[in-house]
């Protein structure tokens, strides 16, 4: 991994806008959200984050890649906010 910020590896890749969005939506900072705070507000948050990437066309491994996550921490945050999204 490069020594560039989780943000400015987002933003090489023209994917801050959205994650700035989702935390907008969700009352966080981008601090928050890129870092690795535990509060459920926090996660929930990530996870959508997470979630907007995958739509966006990116892969479970290169999401977690970015995050600096195992592939599967993203596949089972991804599915439990699709599930939270139904509800």
């Amino acid at each position: 991994m490069s020594g560039l910020s989780l943000e400015q590896r987002l933003a090489q890749r023209g994917l801050l806008g959205a994650v700035e969005k989702v935390a907008r939506r969700h009352h966080v900072t981008m601090g928050e959200l890129l870092g690795r705070r535990r509060l459920a507000h926090v996660v929930r948050a990530r996870h959508t984050a997470w979630r907007e990437l995958r739509r966006m066309g990116l892969s479970y491994p290169a999401i977690g890649e970015l995050w600096g996550v195992d592939h599967t921490t993203v596949l089972a945050a991804c599915t439990k906010a699709v599930a939270e999204e139904v509800q």
